[in-house]
């Protein structure tokens, strides 16, 4: 049975992989998350001329799918890992070059862009990082443009839970994106193996 110091570390190495192992941790989220990101990009509907932000964007996969999409609008991302960066500004060096994506290290409740920037903004198994939902749903609700839709994918119940994760639940979710001016909420849920993956839609 792993011990609760080492699940701690691992759960540490989810929320900001670093080094090496960091490197084999987003592999590993990669393969785990591929089927749940391409659901979110489905649910978004993107269009060429959309204007997307990814929070977490791990190694990059994502994006680069979502370049194929976006060709003529904008892509940027936002991640606390220098570890991911690196990873993803590797495998995304052409699309960087281009000026077609564009990313960012910093956290989500400090997000280094202007008012109604983006017109889809989506986050994937990056919830229970947050420690103030608030200040957060605040940043994506201020980036957004007029109209623009916000996706937030999680799972509930957390499959192992830890001091490193807050377990939020769909209603505290939903409340929290409705309290800083978010409207026209939709739930959408997908089972992915033993997940009961959740996908909150909320418009500006």
């Amino acid at each position: 049975m792993i011990s609760k110091n080492s699940f701690n570390e691992l759960a540490s190495q989810l929320r900001c992989p670093s080094g090496e192992i960091g490197k084999q941790v987003g592999k590993q989220m990669d393969e785990l998350n591929t089927p749940q990101n391409d659901w979110i990009i489905t649910l978004l509907n993107l269009q060429p001329s959309d204007r997307v932000l990814e929070i977490g964007f791990g190694t990059g996969k994502t994006l680069e799918k979502i370049a194929k999409i976006v060709k003529a609008g904008k892509i940027y991302g936002v991640e606390l890992s220098n570890t991911m960066i690196d990873v993803a500004s590797r495998k995304l060096k052409d699309k960087i070059s281009l000026g077609l994506i564009k990313l960012y290290k910093d956290n989500s409740e400090n997000l280094p862009f202007l008012d109604n920037s983006f017109n889809k903004i989506f986050s994937v198994h990056t919830v229970y990082f947050w420690e103030n939902l608030n200040r957060v749903f605040s940043q994506l609700f201020r980036v957004s443009s007029v109209g623009g839709i916000t996706a937030i994918y999680f799972v509930s119940p957390i499959l192992a839970p830890s001091e490193e994760f807050h377990e939020y639940s769909q209603t505290e979710i939903v409340q929290g994106l409705t309290a800083v001016g978010y409207k026209n909420i939709q739930i959408q849920k997908k089972k992915f193996g033993k997940q009961n993956g959740i996908c909150i839609l909320a418009k500006k």
